[in-house]
């Protein structure tokens, strides 16, 4: 026999939630996974226009590089600076 019981599962954290450019979290796809993993989640974002929003998250990519560098270097974390150097080669061209 199943007995059903109600209870909590998970919990949903709401603490970052907010109205936002979505360029934002492409940027950060940008940054951690690279051009093909942006170009593969631009191509299946369902938006009218995504050739402007295709520029903006190579900015967002640089910037949050920037403060991982920063926060690495200051707090002493090692794991915000050691992928860095690698990650700088999408955004960051030669």
């Amino acid at each position: 026999m199943l007995t059903r019981t109600r209870a909590s599962t998970g919990i949903i954290d709401w603490s970052d939630a907010a109205l936002a450019d979505p360029a934002y979290d492409f940027g950060l796809l940008y940054r951690d996974l690279g051009p093909a993993a942006l170009d593969l989640a631009l191509n299946a974002y369902q938006a009218d226009d995504t050739t402007a929003l295709r520029r903006r998250p190579v900015f967002y990519a640089r910037c949050t590089l920037v403060e991982d560098l920063a926060y690495g270097i200051q707090s002493g974390l090692r794991a915000c600076t050691d992928k860095r150097p690698t990650a700088l080669e999408w955004p960051f061209p030669a």
